[in-house]
């Protein structure tokens, strides 16, 4: 397993192929490893939701009820077990449900923010970052992860770099984390973002496939997947993006809402932000079959391997902790060293080409 061994800027993303009609053209195309999953169904709304009154909450602040977290595809990862797992429980101790909303990319996702159909959900720097130029107040108020949930795996054969310089390589799609993890870690360890033959497969399912028929030499999948093809001979875990490319953290998926619902329910985001925080910080502390078993029983649909559901989790949970995949310190979430640097690499790889302030992508206001 390979995971053993200045001033703030903003960015905007660009522009491929034609525009989407839902209104958000320029938000980042869709979710890393879309399989598939349709626009969500949930009718929308302009307020909160069904908040608990505060004599049902015995005087704590009111969270809605349902908690609706919005996904821009169906795929779980490693990032998300601290939510469904620590999180989860705090939320069920206040009565509270969660509500995972599956929509069929960022645009659809942030679309569903604006119009109300979930109450949060997360993005990263470039997709929120179109969606305030097109118009749509939104902002990041915490962080998710700060390492990468991509891993990379190449056929059993491959022995080095040198050997896939040149070689065909699958990504998610062009301006997805999959590509950049790829680009980035190309830039890293060859010298050159551009140095694969990059071609694009959308969804975890059909890369594998594609690494079985040899039709590719590598790709990224998440870190679980890693763990189930290798153990099932199909390829191997190749290389840990966060030993090199994320050796210092980064700011990569970012919660967001809308900047009214920040300002009228401040209390409340304060609340999930402060919570959401202590679940990453309980996540190094349990044990990881605990919380493999947690996210079992939660309302997410985690992936299962036929290599093993609760032994390839409590795999890849270690992995998360020990690649330190969440930050607890909220005051160093969304800094500007952070996101810049984030942007930075985004920027030099090729996934955006304009830079704007930092400022205008976040809202610190439970971070400071």
């Amino acid at each position: 397993m390979p995971h053993r061994t200045g001033s703030g800027r903003r960015t905007i993303l660009k522009t491929v192929g034609a525009g989407v009609t839902v209104g958000l053209a320029g938000c980042m195309g869709n979710g890393d490893d879309d399989n598939g999953a349709s626009d969500s169904d949930t009718s929308g709304s302009d307020d909160i939701g069904d908040e608990q009154s505060d004599d049902d909450m015995g005087g704590e602040v009111e969270i809605p009820n349902p908690l609706r977290i919005g996904h821009p595809s169906p795929a779980m990862a490693g990032y998300s077990v601290p939510t469904y797992s620590l999180f989860n429980e705090e939320m069920e101790s206040r009565g509270v449900e969660i509500e995972p909303v599956v929509f069929n990319g960022f645009t659809a996702m942030v679309a569903g923010i604006v119009s109300g159909e979930v109450e949060l959900g997360y993005s990263n720097p470039p997709a929120i970052i179109n969606s305030i130029r097109e118009g749509f107040p939104i902002s990041s108020f915490l962080e998710l992860n700060q390492k990468f949930s991509q891993q990379i795996i190449a056929q059993p054969d491959i022995e080095s770099w040198e050997e896939l310089e040149g070689a065909p390589v699958a990504a998610h799609s062009p301006q997805s984390f999959s590509a950049l993890t790829l680009r980035a870690t190309a830039e890293s360890q060859l010298g050159d973002p551009e140095a694969f033959d990059l071609s694009y497969i959308a969804g975890t399912p059909n890369r594998i496939s594609a690494m079985e028929e040899e039709e590719v030499d590598a790709t990224t999948v998440f870190a679980s997947a890693a763990i189930d093809v290798e153990e099932r001979d199909i390829a191997q875990w190749f290389h840990n993006p966060n030993d090199d490319v994320a050796a210092e953290p980064l700011s990569l998926a970012q919660w967001v809402t809308t900047d009214d619902r920040l300002n009228e329910y401040e209390e409340v985001y304060r609340t999930i932000a402060e919570e959401l925080t202590n679940s990453y910080e309980q996540a190094y502390e349990t044990d990881p079959q605990e919380l493999a078993e947690m996210i079992f029983d939660s309302p997410a649909e985690f992936p299962a391997y036929d290599s093993g559901d609760i032994e390839v989790w409590e795999q890849t949970i270690e992995a998360a902790q020990e690649d330190e995949m969440w930050e607890t310190d909220m005051s160093n979430m969304l800094t500007d060293e952070r996101v810049s640097r984030s942007i930075d690499l985004a920027e030099r790889t090729g996934l955006i080409d304009e830079v704007i302030e930092v400022d205008d992508l976040v809202d610190r206001r439970f971070l400071e």
